[in-house]
């Protein structure tokens, strides 16, 4: 079973002050380790004190050695020596984390590997066997922490070095807090914790129940971990206990021209704060485009949409962005070309179905010269149509036809930059 995208920033939030702290990595593994068997040892206190972790089978020799598959001792040994061996030295990694076991349930120290993987001829003082070592910088020693809860009720293998994958770093550092165990002297003395961000689009358009559950009371800002009225919520699957840090910043958007602020989730509404992002063709800072100011058009047409529709379906200054961004003119008319064509129309369209009238108004071609509209108006009598005796005197004598320009072929009104600036002429 995989975290979802939610737990997985909640605890990658909650975790990152430990992990700037203690040089934890971003996507830290974590280690169990058996160092001489289980529980206190002469060797396991060593190791403790002087800032290592060290396991046997020094006869094997450097296990980085090309030569290492032609040592008779190395072959003799089982697979599960070889696993161990193998994954101490070539696959931990510097920013993982090691678990010292005491039993096979508990847990005596846990430490952050700080440097790469050595072998000592020598060994260590008075013990000559643990050639293979990790630098290790041990946060905790001397506990008895019960993991066999957070290790999905498993207990430790005789394996003396293997990956533990049932829980994460911060199931690790939280564990470490409900049993009391304190080693924010040194978190403390680094910057805030870094922001992480979620961002659900188009939240609207999502069941919010489904989306959060019960959880959802725990974005409150009371309710976050650390506050006043802090909660926490044991997940129904895994089993774990879990809340939300304040660094967490949840955002959701949505597009109310397609669904009503009307019908948001209450739940939403008082766990969010609303905020309006209205299109801002100030950002287009009056740039101009073979003439055409883009400013002064998204204004025209947002007007005119205002006026016909309503302000929520107005257009966003992302449709010309394009355009803007462009430093080569040419590319940048053609830009803009292209949003009218891909873009705007359509919604146009959309908005006004049926009603090109409204369309054509939107477009200023009511107030365009006949070669700069972009959507032609023709009056046709139904007598020219069917004849005079059609039999539909109770129509109106003529059918008003809307035809939009072709964006391609020669002589295009859309090739014609005066086309565009005579949309806003008449307002500017």
């Amino acid at each position: 079973m995989r975290d979802g995208i939610f737990k997985s920033i909640v605890e990658d939030a909650k975790s990152d002050s430990y992990r700037k702290a203690f040089e934890v990595n971003q996507d830290a593994r974590i280690w169990k380790i058996s160092i001489d068997g289980t529980g206190k040892s002469d060797i396991s206190e060593y190791c403790l004190q002087n800032g290592i972790a060290a396991i046997g089978w020094g006869e094997s020799g450097d296990l980085l050695s090309e030569k290492l598959e032609e040592n008779e001792y190395y072959q003799s040994l089982g697979p599960q020596v070889k696993s161990s061996l193998s994954e101490f030295a070539q696959r931990a990694a510097i920013g993982d984390l090691v678990l010292c076991i005491g039993s096979q349930r508990t847990v005596q120290a846990i430490g952050v590997i700080s440097g790469e993987y050595k072998f000592e001829p020598a060994g260590t003082s008075y013990f000559s066997y643990y050639c293979n070592q990790l630098p290790v910088n041990w946060l905790v020693t001397d506990v008895n922490i019960d993991f066999h809860e957070l290790n999905g009720s498993v207990n430790f293998t005789q394996k003396t070095f293997y990956e533990l994958w049932r829980f994460s770093v911060a199931d690790v550092f939280n564990l470490l807090e409900r049993e009391n165990i304190s080693i924010s002297s040194e978190v403390n003395k680094n910057n805030q914790d870094e922001k992480y961000v979620l961002i659900i689009d188009e939240i609207n358009r999502g069941n919010i129940s489904k989306i959060f559950g019960e959880l959802i009371t725990l974005i409150e800002p009371s309710k976050r971990k650390g506050a006043e009225e802090e909660i926490e919520l044991v997940l129904p699957y895994s089993g774990k206990a879990l809340s939300v840090p304040d660094n967490l910043h949840i955002i959701g958007t949505m597009n109310t021209a397609d669904r009503s602020l009307a019908m948001m989730d209450t739940a939403l509404r008082r766990r969010f704060d609303f905020i309006e992002m209205m299109p801002k063709p100030e950002l287009f800072n009056n740039k101009q485009i073979k003439g055409i100011d883009l400013t002064w058009l998204l204004n025209a047409l947002n007007k005119r949409i205002e006026a016909l529709y309503d302000r929520e379906h107005t257009l966003g200054h992302a449709f010309l962005f394009p355009a803007y961004n462009e430093q080569d003119e040419d590319k940048a008319f053609e830009l803009l070309k292209v949003a009218f064509k891909n873009k705007i129309i359509p919604l146009l369209e959309e908005y006004f179905y049926d009603d090109w009238n409204k369309i054509r108004l939107v477009l200023g071609d009511n107030q365009k010269s006949d070669e700069l509209r972009f959507v032609k108006e023709h009056n046709e009598s139904y007598d020219s149509l069917f004849g005079s005796e059609h039999g539909l005197e109770t129509y109106e004598e003529s059918k008003t036809r809307y035809t939009l320009m072709a964006f391609d072929g020669e002589n295009s009104v859309w090739d014609n930059p005066q086309a565009y600036i005579a949309v806003y002429a008449s307002i500017k």
